[in-house]
């Protein structure tokens, strides 16, 4: 290579939004020939590009963190820990709807898959404990009206 080539693949790229404003340090007849390049065009447009490309994958993960983290709340809602939704190999497309939202039936049927299988991740107090569906209600053949007075005269 010779001084005056120039090897693009090493050369730093900055994505500098000033990168564009023109060096007040060069003379004007040299900016003139470098703008109206069209190499020098078409790298500002690749610039663009990447730049452009980065913002969009950071606002898709972000996104895509903010739809977790909502699935994991409503999971949160019969599960101990809501991040045991993503156990067992669940994806998060499985719980969303065509829109890409959570879809609050997929999630609850997931949950309740889960919960199937593996019944300890159970929230505590999700379910009523085993005096509240045993005892509810009065002993069968007593009367609600006799008092103890009754009981004794009866006896």
């Amino acid at each position: 290579m010779t001084e005056n080539q120039i090897d693009a693949s090493t050369e730093p790229v900055d994505l500098d939004t000033e990168a564009d404003l023109p060096d007040p340090d060069k003379s004007g007849d040299e900016e003139a020939d470098k703008a109206s390049s069209p190499n020098a065009e078409a790298a500002k447009y690749r610039r663009k590009l990447r730049a452009a490309e980065t913002k969009l994958e950071v606002q898709t993960a972000r996104t895509e963190m903010l739809i977790r983290r909502e699935v994991e709340r409503l999971a949160a809602d019969r599960l101990a820990d809501g991040t045991d939704v993503w156990r067992d190999d669940t994806q998060l497309a499985d719980l969303v709807d065509g829109e890409g939202l959570p879809d609050t039936e997929r999630v609850t049927a997931r949950v309740a898959d889960l919960l199937d299988a593996h019944g300890h991740w159970d929230k505590p107090g999700s379910t009523p404990p085993a005096s509240t569906v045993t005892g509810d209600g009065k002993p069968p053949g007593g009367d609600p009206s006799a008092s103890w007075q009754d009981v004794y005269r009866n006896g």
